[in-house]
């Protein structure tokens, strides 16, 4: 009889979690449980948002996934130190999880912490157990970018040695896309090695509606031509851009709102400049939604927001982008050439511009309220091309492929 393979994942923030970017971590594991693989999870006891009690996912455990949840030794989530520990602690927790596996097949690890990269290469040496890294970011890149190349030189060039030898000794390293296979090749990981897979849409993506849409009230955009940007805004993110184009166009004064429905490290300075400028009366912030409203924020949205700052090419893909296209929401994105860029274009479902170009990005925002019916159009190849070339089925069926590639 063919004995069972196993699977042990790791992935700091997964169910029960209100973050939609944790259920792609979710997707992947309950998929590759159902296909005869035995799968071992360990996670965060904490949550990055806080889930609602009426979450429509179905319980990983309930289909047989093991969960193992590490408490955290400090619950302030904001401070770079205390992340740092309560990181760094988890990632004990996660080597000692995979040492102590049993008989395991295969190691797998989302990008989140980053030192769970070295984690899993420490672990695989001491197990002899191949591993694959689920790139959703690039480490050490993202931390040099967000201490703008401002790290002690001997320090960064530990971490490249480090990291990028993790990289390279993986026995897949899972893309985002073609610009973060650019940077992970630069890393000295060769081309077989990287598999592209790009994230998918997340929760509810049928079209309800606005009708009912208890958000419509809530944040007051009734009859409102609704700008929206959703998600995280931390480091990687450009929020001047987008502020500065509708500063200009408020004083033309047409009927539209730029929501922020976010959290990360940039909230509060944009808020403290949009008080400063006065914009409060057009541009607004909301905390996160948990996953279950996604569906509805999104419904509302006329044009979709998603920025990234030039130094961050090829290392972060904003994961909203492809929920926008399922949901049929055209995208106005701010950054360099990127994969979103990229899926804009051959898809074209949106708008795309550099950082700064604030006159032509108010330009774009007053031709949008003037001319809906493009908007739907661009709307609705965005979600064709979804369905065609970035859908939860095809994403899904990738990565069992990789695994049984991997493990027969």
């Amino acid at each position: 009889m063919k004995s069972l393979r196993k699977l042990y994942f790791s992935e700091l923030f997964f169910y029960p979690e209100g973050w939609s970017g944790a259920r792609i971590s979710t997707d992947i594991v309950c998929n590759l449980q159902k296909n005869n693989l035995l799968v071992n999870v360990i996670c965060s006891s904490s949550n990055y948002v806080k889930p609602e009690s009426n979450q429509n996912i179905i319980n990983p455990e309930k289909i047989g996934v093991k969960i193992k949840r590490v408490g955290v030794i400090f619950q302030e989530k904001n401070n770079f130190l205390t992340k740092t520990i309560n990181d760094l602690y988890f990632c004990t927790k996660a080597l000692l999880f995979f040492i102590k596996s049993k008989d395991p097949s295969l190691f797998v690890c989302q990008t989140n912490p980053p030192f769970i990269i070295p984690t899993i290469y420490l672990a695989s040496l001491l197990r002899k157990t191949p591993y694959i890294i689920i790139a959703m970011d690039l480490y050490p890149e993202v931390l040099k970018s967000h201490f703008r190349n401002k790290l002690n030189p001997f320090f960064e060039k530990f971490l490249n040695i480090i990291f990028n030898h993790s990289y390279q000794k993986a026995q897949r390293v899972v893309s985002l896309g073609p610009y973060m296979s650019e940077k992970i090749r630069a890393k000295g990981v060769r081309k077989e090695k990287i598999k592209i897979i790009p994230n998918w849409a997340t929760g509810n993506i049928e079209n309800l509606g606005n009708s009912h849409n208890p958000l419509v009230s809530k944040f007051n955009v009734s009859n409102t031509f609704t700008i929206v940007y959703s998600g995280t805004l931390g480091f990687a993110h450009d929020w001047e851009t987008i502020i500065k184009a509708v500063e200009i166009t408020n004083s033309k004064k047409y009927n539209f709102k730029l929501l922020f429905i976010s959290q990360g490290s940039n909230i509060e300075i944009a808020r403290n400049y949009v008080l400063s400028k006065k914009l409060s009366g057009k541009i607004k912030f909301h905390n996160l939604l948990p996953e279950n409203l996604i569906n509805q924020s999104m419904q509302l949205t006329s044009l979709a927001v998603l920025t990234l700052r030039s130094d961050f090419k090829g290392l972060v893909v904003p994961s909203k982008f492809s929920g926008y296209l399922a949901r049929g929401v055209p995208v106005l994105y701010i950054g360099p050439e990127s994969e979103i860029s990229m899926h804009i274009k051959k898809a074209n479902c949106g708008f795309c511009f550099k950082n700064n170009e604030f006159l032509k990005i108010s330009n774009c925002i007053i031709s949008s309220i003037n001319n809906k019916n493009f908007l739907k159009k661009l709307g609705l190849n965005g979600k064709k091309y979804y369905e065609k070339f970035l859908s939860k089925e095809s994403g899904c069926e990738s990565y069992l492929n990789l695994i049984n590639e991997l493990i027969q």
